[in-house]
């Protein structure tokens, strides 16, 4: 039996570069007390607070296969946020 297909890492090579033009902005509104359990995170768009898993398109630029990705664990930290 023939075995998985290689991956072709050309597709998956991180690249290091932002999307430039009509770009939207967020900004992170933050309550409660670091590490407690009333902490939380709020991202907000132009239009109010937003949720990061429906609100935020996938595509920055859909043409230059560029994409918007949501972190649940902050940099820096192994503390997840949910």
């Amino acid at each position: 039996a023939p075995g998985p297909s290689p991956i072709d890492t050309e597709e998956i090579e991180p690249k290091r570069r932002m999307a430039a033009g009509d770009a939207i902005k967020y900004e992170t509104i933050e309550r409660g007390s670091l590490y407690g359990t009333d902490y939380r995170i709020f991202i907000k768009g132009p239009e109010g607070v937003i949720s990061p898993w429906h609100d935020i398109p996938l595509f920055a630029d859909e043409a230059n296969h560029i994409y918007n990705m949501i972190v649940e664990i902050p940099r820096w930290t192994n503390a997840k946020m949910e």
